[in-house]
This record gives C-alpha cells, sequence and structure tokens, in this order.
C-alpha cells in the first residue's frame, strides 16, 4: 500500500502543480502541458496552465497578437480574462486567470496556439498545445 501511494504521488506530481511551482517553473523539466493548480477564497481549482520547452525558447514577452487561447466548452477566445508571463529563462510561459475571473470549472479543455514569432528563432509554424482542465 505504502509503494503504491509512493508511486501515485510521483505520477501525479507533474501533473498538479501549485503556484510556488508556477513562480519557479525551472522546477518543471517535461517539456509540454500541465495544470496550474491554485487555491483562491478556499477554493482548489485549475486556474491555468504551464507549458514547458525543451529545445525552443519564448521570446521575454509574449503579444496578444500572437497567441489563441479558446476553452472546450464554449469554444471562447479566452485572452481578455487571462494574464501570462515568459520565465526570466524563457523557457516556460505561465498562463493564469486575472483575480476574480473564475477558473475552468468542470468538464474543459483548453487548447492554446502560439505563433512563430513568440519563440526567439521565430520558427515557421504555430505550436498547439491542449490539455484537459479537470483536477486529477
Amino acid at each position: 500500500m505504502k509503494t503504491l501511494l509512493v508511486l501515485l504521488a510521483v505520477l501525479l506530481t507533474p501533473c498538479i502543480l501549485s503556484a510556488q511551482n508556477a513562480t519557479h517553473p525551472k522546477q518543471l523539466h517535461t517539456p509540454g502541458i500541465t495544470q496550474l493548480i491554485e487555491t483562491r477564497n478556499g477554493k482548489t481549482s485549475c486556474w491555468g496552465m504551464l507549458i514547458q520547452l525543451d529545445k525552443l525558447k519564448f521570446n521575454r514577452t509574449i503579444g496578444i497578437d500572437e497567441l489563441d487561447i479558446r476553452d472546450g466548452k464554449y469554444v471562447r477566445d479566452m485572452k481578455p480574462i487571462l494574464i501570462w508571463e515568459v520565465s526570466k529563462n524563457g523557457k516556460s510561459l505561465v498562463i493564469k486567470f486575472k483575480p476574480g475571473m473564475g477558473d475552468f470549472g468542470s468538464g474543459n479543455d483548453v487548447t492554446v496556439r502560439i505563433n512563430g514569432s513568440a519563440f526567439t528563432t521565430n520558427p515557421e509554424q504555430t505550436y498547439v498545445f491542449a490539455l484537459s482542465t479537470d483536477r486529477l
């Protein structure tokens, strides 16, 4: 039983991030997209996501026209209610709800499209990241 709990903790840890991990994305080394789980006003939920890169680097800032962020439930543009920030090393991007703007709720997913112009090398393609926002 103890081994099973340790195995579950090891498997689930990369999927569930705290607000502390969001401010220190270098702690996560696996490229891809993961949930940003926070507790706000006593409610623990998926309040955003973390995109971690391996070989590419983000520009220091990413413009509103370089991102497309849509939820799957209502297929709406979510940028007006979100904030995003690139880490100092350019390897990660934290995207989360502005204070007072809610969370992803249940039965939802999000798709993030990032134009090549958002990267330091300007690859001639759009990168797409998708994530279920239901808490694990």
